[in-house]
């Protein structure tokens, strides 16, 4: 299972996951899952975390999958959602309802024309040996009118934060979401406010791990992401270009821009940039190979493709 820890607010979303994939042998167990994606659309963007099924058989990851379900498909927010439902619905029933595995859930903190939405979707086993699909955008009402939920948190850590005062660890998570708004701290302050209640879980419960990410979007668009060791931020190093160019799609995490794998687009395009930059800064003529380039791009795959793996 995992830890996910979604808030929204007016100004900045913002999304928390463990990276741990869990086993039922612990010395299989690895801190270096992506269980967030990022999922642009015409009109808006959005974090979508999950807990359960944190890898398939075959090492495919659903954050991964996710970005194939959509991949060729230009939706809005909301259908884009309701055809990752649909898709869990048809793929992940033999992957749940075991002791290990009881059920996957999916939680999306987002921008909708500007506004902050939260929707859940989960499937689960049941006793008799089916399943249940639940999907719902998640609201409080307040004097007649409906405002979204400002945090959701899901997996096998949240039963450990419900035993906890909530005042002591949602104050800290909201503060530090209204001090980044404010402009008084920067995001990877606020971003290390979550990875702490992430580390403090995975103290007390072994199928969430000391490693997290951290990732925010803004309503004009932007945002970032950063990787957690406990509560130091993992810095990556590399030795020249070359391997930035290399570096940057393998450690992004899965991100559906409007249809488009933005990570396949990238492994293609970066590498290129890369060398641009080296030979500009060294002073050296430079031409783009746009055949070659063109030729890559026209081998990715364009068409929607369902089946987890």
């Amino acid at each position: 299972m995992t830890l996910v820890l979604a808030v929204t607010s007016p100004k900045s979303i913002w999304m928390m996951t463990d990276k741990r994939l869990s086993y039922a042998d612990p010395t299989m167990n690895r801190d270096d899952a992506h269980k967030t994606m990022v999922l642009e659309t015409p009109d808006g963007a959005a974090l979508l975390g999950y807990a359960g099924l944190g890898a398939t058989r075959n090492g495919m990851e659903p954050s991964e999958w996710m970005v194939n379900v959509l991949r060729g498909r230009n939706l809005s927010m909301e259908d884009s959602l309701k055809t990752l439902g649909a898709a869990i619905r048809q793929e992940f029933p033999p992957h749940v309802g075991s002791k290990w595995i009881p059920g996957h859930y999916v939680v999306t903190a987002g921008f909708v024309n500007g506004s902050p939405q939260v929707y859940t979707m989960g499937i689960e086993g049941t006793p008799e040996g089916g399943y249940r699909f639940q999907m719902a955008r998640q609201v409080v009402m307040h004097s007649g009118r409906e405002y979204s939920v400002r945090t959701v948190v899901s997996g096998s850590g949240a039963s450990v934060l419900a035993k906890r005062p909530k005042g002591a660890w949602y104050r800290n998570i909201l503060r530090a979401v209204n001090q980044f708004n404010a402009g008084t701290i920067k995001a990877e302050t606020a971003a290390k406010a979550f990875a702490q209640v992430n580390l403090s879980v995975s103290q007390q419960v072994s199928s969430v791990g000391p490693a997290c990410e951290v990732h925010w979007r803004l309503p004009p668009g932007g945002g970032a992401g950063q990787v957690f060791d406990g509560i130091e931020p993992r810095r990556e190093s590399v030795k020249d270009m070359a391997e930035l160019a290399t570096k940057i799609p393998e450690t992004m995490i899965p991100t559906s821009a409007q249809g488009t794998d933005l990570k396949a687009f990238l492994k293609v395009v970066l590498p290129d940039l890369m060398q641009r930059l080296k030979t500009v800064k060294a002073g050296v003529p430079y031409k783009t190979d746009e055949e070659a380039i063109n030729r890559e791009l026209a081998k990715l795959k364009t068409d929607p493709d369902d089946k987890l793996r």
